[in-house]
């Protein structure tokens, strides 16, 4: 597609940067969805029996000694299942127990994390009261993210965010059983969780869980563009700029970068630049490749027809004048002539 226009000389007004979308965390800890496992520290308070008030850590079998009971199998049971369990067991031996299960440590988890993110690979999750530490396994920096117990959209910002070519209304997430029965497999749609805020999609996650992002064969510009804004996609985008500008090469810039502002970040176009002949080559999904061509006006703000916004990996060329290759091709030709011509004057 071509577009006509003239290069527009008035000072430009550069769109602003377009804000983030931070989706709100989870409940921060949920006594009903959260799994006990081997390293968890929890406290059991019993009201008015402080013999019984101890503070237990979850041993490699999955078990827990509690006073006057004995040994317990809490692997794959919610703070709030024991704390039922508890009540039922000490009832035969005190009247009414008021029995309170908390978590006061939990332990390590190790999460992996594949297909259309920047930094697939398994990451290993230090959580304590007020924060979770990602950290990749191997790799010698981790980041904090201030909620105790990680979700989806956390461990996906944790890999440096989804790529442009995920499908985000397809996240698989698959759990192991702690009796070694098949995985569940979870589907949660992330676009509801953009669109609508269901927090229900953004799954809480636990020791041992994978997430897959799947690939998508098909992203609308206006849901890239939407996608791009929101926290689960990196923070920057890269987008080489080549042919004539100041400055040509690979560029980090801001999600939603409007071709214009690109070529601005690039030092602008040079001598040699035609201002007609700006092309956008893009890579699809599919593997197919889009070529488009527009003519170049640094003062037009967004527009998806004339001026649209780049996506990572974009290459933006600008093709010389046809004076600038007017020239190129007559150096071509005389440059051979040059030692002949030189010679002819040495014996003129």
């Amino acid at each position: 597609m071509t577009w006509s226009g003239s290069l527009a000389h008035a000072q430009p007004q550069l769109p602003q940067p377009t804000p983030r979308l931070d989706f709100p965390p989870p409940s921060a800890f949920d006594r009903t969805r959260y799994l006990l496992g081997p390293g968890d520290q929890i406290q059991i308070s019993v009201f008015n029996t402080p013999e019984l008030s101890v503070e237990r850590q979850v041993l490699l079998d999955g078990s827990l000694t509690v006073p006057l009971i004995g040994t317990l199998q809490v692997e794959g049971k919610t703070l709030n299942q024991l704390d039922d369990e508890l009540t039922f067991q000490l009832s035969a031996l005190l009247e009414r127990p008021l029995v309170d299960v908390s978590l006061v440590a939990a332990r390590p988890l190790r999460i992996a994390v594949v297909g259309e993110v920047n930094r697939p690979g398994a990451y290993t999750l230090t959580v304590g009261a007020g924060s979770v530490t990602v950290g990749e396994v191997g790799a010698s920096t981790a980041s904090s993210l201030r909620v105790p117990i990680p979700s989806v959209t956390q461990i996906l910002q944790g890999a440096g965010g989804i790529t442009e070519l995920a499908d985000i209304r397809r996240v698989q997430v698959r759990r192991p059983q702690p009796n070694g029965g098949p995985p569940q497999s979870f589907t949660v749609n992330l676009w509801d969780l953009i669109q609508e805020g269901d927090l229900e999609q953004d799954l809480l996650l636990f020791d041992g869980d994978s997430i897959f992002v799947p690939t998508a064969l098909e992203v609308a510009t206006t849901e890239a563009i939407e996608l791009a804004s929101a926290n689960l996609s990196p923070t920057q985008i890269t987008v080489n700029v080549v042919g004539e500008v100041r400055r040509p090469g690979a560029l980090d810039l801001p999600p939603n970068t409007p071709l214009n502002q690109a070529i601005l970040a690039a030092g602008g176009l040079n001598s040699r630049a035609d201002d007609l002949s700006v092309e956008l080559i893009r890579l699809k999904p599919n593997g197919t490749v889009i070529q488009r061509e527009f003519a170049l006006d640094l003062s037009q703000n967004l527009n998806e027809e004339t001026n649209p916004t780049l996506r990572n990996t974009d290459v933006v060329v600008v093709n010389p004048s046809v004076l600038a290759q007017t020239a190129d091709t007559l150096d071509v030709i005389v440059s051979p002539l040059s030692p002949l011509l030189l010679l002819l004057r040495v014996f003129d």
